[in-house]
């Protein structure tokens, strides 16, 4: 009997915080989410190494159209610019794929 209550309190209890954790999450809290928006498309358009990014992912998604369409890292995906860098680092090394501005060779090519 004393186990069922005390398993009880503890599922309660789990779920009490779980769902405190959810409302504080922007999950569950729209106003939250829309903060946290703003902040990343602050940080990431203001950052000091944005134009330099901003050619850098322009290559990348020039190379691999795939990426580029992409609802996650291509250009109109959440991310947006970064989210080349990050699918390079996530997939990219690992798949032998290029990280740079494009060559001469290469603009001729795609362009």
């Amino acid at each position: 009997m004393i186990t069922k209550i005390a398993i009880s309190l503890i599922l309660l209890l789990s779920y009490i915080l779980w769902f405190t954790g959810f409302l504080a999450s922007p999950v569950g809290n729209k106003q939250k989410a829309l903060e946290q928006q703003y902040l990343e498309k602050i940080l990431t358009t203001k950052a000091p190494r944005y134009k330099e990014e901003k050619e850098l992912a322009q290559a990348y998604w020039l190379r691999y159209p795939g990426v580029q369409k992409d609802l996650y890292f291509g250009k109109s995906g959440p991310k947006g610019v970064w989210g080349a860098r990050e699918h390079y680092e996530l997939y990219g090394k690992k798949e032998g794929r290029i990280w740079g501005l494009l060559t001469e060779q290469e603009t001729k090519d795609l362009l």
